[in-house]
């Protein structure tokens, strides 16, 4: 079992997607804030940035939308996923300082303090209400809700099996916004695109949860992936399936060409290579196949606009 201060402990440079060759040029303060705000690991930016994009030019077809949202919603993303990982590591800040894989996070290690990532999250915030008034009211009163639903999710870890399930109905709610950013009203072709997204992050948040399984035993923490262990690649293929399935009828919905289809197609053989590949005591793989999801997202979004394009 891992120990809250192993001894053969690896260095920051093993956690970040950023060569610390550069990383360490930059000044401390600047470092912590990166770090805090995750920046060195952008693949949780694209991954609900793809996902409001497919909202936002979805609602958009055959057109695209104005610069200016895309602009707004690209900056949204990365502010609001630096912010809800602030949140996450001030709730998790005791429980991540005995787990491996987080023990060097800036309030774990306490190489920040409590109240410098109170104040950045607090600059966050306001950086995203002022994107957010921006948009119409609906899509304004999505977003607040979003906020509200965020600051749970740190509980949720303790409360059920299930966070991943929590993770992806806030973690794509990007979809909802991007479609009512459009002035379109939440009908049953953005729910089902919306599912899609909840199941496709249930399922590559769950491929990502089998890295910590045996300290989350440890420090009691709970996840889809102790609920799963056994029958991991059924149900990772499960949810993955649903999720292309929703995809595709997405695409047959608004009357995507074969483009569309194509990409829809792609990913579905990227699902099942990531399920019948899926080694849960290969925590490395694990990372890996989690971050290729960034391709699974870009490749439906190309298929949308291609779409959009060569009509």
């Amino acid at each position: 079992m891992i120990q809250k201060q192993p001894e053969n402990k690896k260095k920051e440079s093993d956690y970040s997607d950023i060569p610390f060759a550069k990383l360490s040029k930059v000044p401390s303060f600047w470092k912590t804030q990166i770090l805090l705000m995750r920046l060195d690991r952008p693949v949780g930016i694209f991954l609900p940035l793809f996902s409001a994009f497919l909202g936002l030019f979805g609602a958009a077809f055959p057109y695209f939308p104005k610069i200016n949202e895309i602009i707004l919603f690209s900056f949204g993303a990365l502010i609001m996923r630096g912010a809800a990982c602030i949140l996450n590591d001030i709730c998790d800040r005791n429980l991540d300082a005995k787990v491996k894989r987080t023990h060097l996070r800036p309030l774990a290690s306490k190489k920040a303090s409590l109240f410098s990532a109170f104040f950045l999250l607090l600059f966050l915030l306001t950086c995203g209400l002022g994107i957010l008034i921006q948009f119409n009211l609906r899509t304004i009163f999505l977003g607040v809700i979003l906020v509200f639903l965020s600051a749970l999710y740190p509980l949720m870890k303790r409360l059920t099996y299930w966070p991943q399930v929590f993770l992806g109905v806030t973690f794509n709610a990007g979809v909802l916004m991007g479609w009512t950013a459009q002035g379109k009203d939440l009908n049953l072709t953005c729910f089902i695109l919306y599912v899609a997204t909840v199941l496709w992050t249930i399922g590559y948040d769950t491929i990502y949860a089998f890295q910590d399984i045996e300290d989350d035993i440890h420090v009691g923490v709970k996840s889809s992936a102790l609920k799963v262990k056994d029958y991991a690649r059924v149900f990772v293929f499960s949810i993955y399936m649903g999720s292309f399935g929703l995809f595709y009828w997405f695409g047959e919905r608004m009357n995507f060409n074969a483009l569309y289809k194509t990409a829809c197609f792609i990913v579905g053989i990227l699902f099942l290579r990531q399920s019948i590949t899926l080694d849960i005591k290969n925590a490395s793989a694990c990372l890996k196949k989690f971050k290729s999801n960034v391709w699974i997202g870009f490749i439906l979004f190309l298929g949308l606009v291609l779409s959009a394009l060569i009509r």
